[in-house]
Formats: C-alpha cells, structure tokens, sequence
C-alpha cells in the first residue's frame, strides 16, 4: 500500500506539475475574480486547515487494508488530476489578491524558488479532493464520521479563499470536479471488482 501511494503521489506530482508550467508560461493569464476578493482578508490561523489536505491525500491509503480497495478512488483521483491539470493548461489565470499569495509563494521566496502552485488554480485541487475523501470515507466510517468528515471539506474549501491561494471560481469549479468525482466513485467500484478481484487477491 505504501508503495503504491508513493507511485500515486508521483504521478499526482508530475501531471500537476505539467499543468502548472504551461499555465504559467502563458504572457497575459485571465483574472476571473470580483473586485471585493481583492481586499479579502487573510487569516494566517487558516494556514493549518488548508495544509491539512495535503497531509490528508498524503495519508489517505491508511485509511484502506489493501491496494484492491484503495484502486477506486486513486483512478477517480489521477483523473481528476489529469481534467484539473489541462485546465490549467487551457485556461491560465493569475492570482488578484492584495499581496499575492499566502502560503506557497512566500516560502519559495525564502528559498528563492518560483512559487509550486502557481497557475494551478481553477479548479482547485485543495476542493476537489476533500470532497473525494469525504464520499471515499464516509460511508465506510458511518454517519458521525461523516458529519466530521464533510465539515473538514467545507473548513478546507473555505481556508482556500483566506489564505489567499485559491477565488471563488476555482473552489466552484473545483467543488463541480469533486462532486462529479463522488458521483462517478460506486460506477468505478462495480467496474473494478472483477478486474480487481483477478488481478488483485486478497
């Protein structure tokens, strides 16, 4: 199971990264944002709810016995990663925060390196996958679990916009990708079950 989070997270790493690039190789990216998310506050007690997704897709495969039931969700998840990244491709945007952004560009400057997330935005990933996990874990956790795990999507979702690393359009569109990701998850179990349960044994 370790190994294949770690091939996951490697492929993750490499699409988003292409994605990424090419969106920030364009001259004049779009600014689909509103006048009044300019001036949005940032609050820096935020921080740790917004990275606390990436430590959760990062640990994500704890949460399953073997790779047979983890397989579902990681081919939801690579192809969301794949729509996320061509978009970023097809359609470059800039960030329109005072300041510019919260948390990655800040601490790539220390270092003097280029901001890893910009152009990724629309749809945001950060969305996208909260909401995957939450209708992963929840029926197989219960109801309270649930509650828990859908209030953590929505903190996170939220954190996205006041940290200053993601608009209203890119959690839209990015809550759109989650909820088509949910939606396509049974359909993708039933039509792994067979291949899994030859290939893949208990």
């Amino acid at each position: 199971m370790g190994l294949f989070q770690v091939g996951y997270l490697l492929w993750f790493g490499t699409v988003w990264t292409i994605g990424c690039t090419i969106a920030t190789s364009d001259q004049s990216p779009a600014q689909p944002y509103f006048d009044f998310e300019r001036t949005a506050p940032f609050l820096p007690w935020m921080v740790p709810i917004y990275v606390s997704q990436d430590l959760a897709v990062a640990l994500l495969f704890l949460a399953y016995r073997n790779v047979r039931d983890y397989l579902p969700v990681v081919i939801v998840m690579l192809a969301q990663v794949i729509v996320a990244a061509t978009c970023f491709a097809l359609f470059p945007m800039q960030l329109g925060f005072e300041g510019g952004s919260g948390v990655w560009a800040p601490l790539a400057a220390m270092v003097g390196a280029p901001d890893p997330g910009a152009g990724g935005y629309a749809p945001s990933l950060h969305v996208t996958y909260m909401i995957m996990i939450a209708a992963a874990l929840a029926p197989r956790w219960g109801p309270r679990a649930g509650v828990w795990l859908w209030s953590w999507a929505a903190a996170v979702s939220a954190a996205t916009y006041f940290v200053h690393e993601h608009h209203i359009i890119d959690i839209a569109t990015g809550a759109v990708l989650g909820g088509l990701g949910a939606l396509a998850l049974p359909l993708v179990e039933r039509k792994t079950v067979g291949w899994a349960a030859r290939w893949m044994p208990r």
